[in-house]
């Protein structure tokens, strides 16, 4: 797959130091708050069925609260996948991709804001020269990755990217076309250092050494399990 353009903004923003990004604010306790009431436009399930149903009119504020909103959710295990899912990638890189949709399609309804599977069934569409779902999933996938971009610009655990699992990191990786040389975890963030050997720049711009994600709300899940 060509870089995209989400891909481009994100390699400017990070090699080139006069860039100004503005963050979106994410503020978990509004976001609980929104997702939980069935009075409000953004209750999660009424937000789920237009994510599945592919309605072209989610803003990225409604990508926002589909991403962050999904850790109040009882589908939300970020130590855990899917029971079908290692079936479903057997058959993705068997290039089984009629089989691997139908196999998809059960596994997005138990866990749908999975970045992974999304971009994999992109791909599968993709092959299968199903154009129209190929785009259904693609605005599904980058528009839930634009939030995790503008949560912070990676550079800093204060301004880390802040992800709802650590799968998230690697697709942030995997658009970029990065890989990671190490991991180092700093408090509740993940510091990634970034191979420099294998890392291509355009003309005038800076290699990036290392990338940061906040993963607090995973360790939070995780006090949450050892409390019951």
């Amino acid at each position: 797959m060509k870089k995209t353009l989400l891909a481009l903004i994100i390699l400017l923003s990070l090699s080139v130091s006069v860039f100004s990004q503005e963050f979106i604010d994410i503020d978990m306790n509004d976001i609980e708050s929104k997702t939980t009431d069935s009075l409000s436009y953004l209750y999660y399930p009424v937000l789920l069925d237009r994510f599945m149903a592919f309605d072209s009119t989610l803003s990225q504020d409604d990508f926002k609260y589909l991403y962050y909103g999904y850790v109040f959710t009882d589908m939300y295990n970020p130590y855990g996948g899917h029971e079908l899912e290692e079936d479903f990638y057997d058959l993705y890189y068997d290039k089984e991709y009629e089989k691997a949709i139908e196999l998809g399609n059960k596994i997005i309804q138990e866990d749908p804001i999975n970045t992974k599977l999304l971009f994999k069934m992109l791909v599968c569409h993709h092959q299968q020269e199903d154009a129209v779902m190929a785009d259904n999933y693609a605005s599904l996938y980058y528009g839930l990755l634009t939030v995790v971009y503008f949560s912070g610009d990676g550079k800093s655990v204060e301004t880390a990217f802040k992800v709802i699992n650590v799968a998230d990191e690697y697709e942030i990786l995997s658009e970029l076309g990065l890989q990671s040389a190490g991991q180092a975890l700093i408090g509740t963030c993940d510091k990634l250092s970034i191979d420099q050997d294998s890392q291509e720049v355009e003309k005038g711009e800076k290699k990036i050494k290392e990338l940061y994600f906040d993963v607090s709300l995973p360790f939070q899940y995780l006090n949450k399990q050892f409390e019951m």
